[in-house]
């Protein structure tokens, strides 16, 4: 196993989760503070975030320039975006109505920002910040089956690359962007252009800037989608029920940040047991075919695992999984 292909879970990975363990990003919660919105009715467009999505709406901020791109115009949108929310606030808006009546053809979706600055990577490792983005796509798609959603990243926390929560942003936007297929989930990327930090008038003018060519693909207004839209298809992830906890974690892991990886060296065999957890999680998760391959990538991973740590802590379970794994593997083998 090369060691790039294990050392890239973002940051400190061994803060993820164990398999089964439930992750708050992605559980819907009652925030402190109610729901508002910039005009009523059918519209569009609509605008969901945190704290930049709600500054379009706010004087001194991006209220005059939402009044000439989004207020009138070809764009009328309205706007959801609410100070503080994390993305199991989100959800809850969402299940709770917050766009009943509404029946948007677009959402420009701007989350992550409260979930990376006012948590520690200790209370929410970054993979929960990636899963909570995807559960409200997923949870936009069951609701407006033909939605489109311009996908941003989350906008730089610092102006300094090294800073420990830009480093954390810059990795889950690394994985955020494989979300997108350039058709139903459109990438859209201007965090060279924004003044870090804190989102002033000259922000919310490159943001106003760098949306008419997506609005119009995802209106349907134009056949050509921007160039930027999508990473390549083969490495584009589905969204919503289709793609599981363990796939995304395993995609995280085969895509290394080399900046990161030599803070990730003393951590090595708590990657490791990671690895083997979510492919055997995944096999599990499979169906037919799929399971029996998926099965024994898992007993590949952990002859790997056993190999490089014969007196590993995490012994015990590795031999779990490795049973219930093998055993499967067998009983399918011996299926006339």
């Amino acid at each position: 196993m090369k060691l790039s292909s294990i050392l890239s879970l973002v940051l400190v990975l061994q803060l993820v989760p164990s398999v089964g363990l439930a992750i708050p990003s992605t559980a819907p919660c009652k925030p402190d503070k109610p729901w508002t919105l910039s005009s009523k009715g059918p519209c569009d467009i609509v605008f969901i975030g945190d704290d930049a999505t709600q500054g379009w709406t706010e004087k001194g901020k991006g209220l005059e320039v939402w009044a000439k791109s989004f207020a009138e115009g070809p764009y009328k949108a309205i706007n959801c975006g609410m100070a503080g929310d994390r993305t199991e606030h989100v959800l809850w808006r969402l299940d709770q109505g917050q766009l009943d009546g509404v029946s948007p053809k677009v959402v420009v979706l701007m989350i992550g920002t409260a979930n990376t600055v006012r948590r520690s990577r200790l209370e929410e490792p970054p993979l929960d910040t990636i899963l909570g983005i995807q559960a409200i796509l997923g949870n936009l798609r069951r609701r407006y089956p033909s939605v489109k959603v311009i996908l941003h990243p989350i906008p730089p926390a610092s102006a300094t690359a090294t800073d420990e929560r830009r480093i954390r942003s810059d990795t889950i936007n690394a994985v955020l962007r494989k979300l997108a297929d350039g058709k139903n989930v459109l990438w859209c990327d201007f965090n060279k252009r924004l003044v870090p930090q804190k989102f002033t008038r000259p922000n919310y003018e490159a943001w106003a800037k760098a949306l008419p060519p997506y609005l119009d693909f995802a209106l349907g207004r134009s056949q050509k989608a921007p160039k930027r839209a999508a990473p390549p298809m083969e490495t584009a992830l589905p969204i919503g029920h289709a793609t599981t906890n363990a796939e995304v974690a395993i995609y995280w892991l085969n895509n290394a940040n080399p900046k990161v990886e030599r803070r990730l060296l003393k951590k090595r065999e708590e990657i490791c047991i990671l690895l083997l957890r979510a492919k055997y999680k995944l096999g599990m998760e499979s169906v037919n075919e799929k399971k029996e391959e998926r099965m024994r990538e898992a007993i590949d991973e952990y002859y790997s695992f056993k190999n490089e740590f014969p007196d590993s802590k995490y012994t015990k379970e590795a031999d779990k999984m490795y049973a219930e794994a093998s055993k499967f593997v067998t009983e399918i083998s011996e299926e006339p």
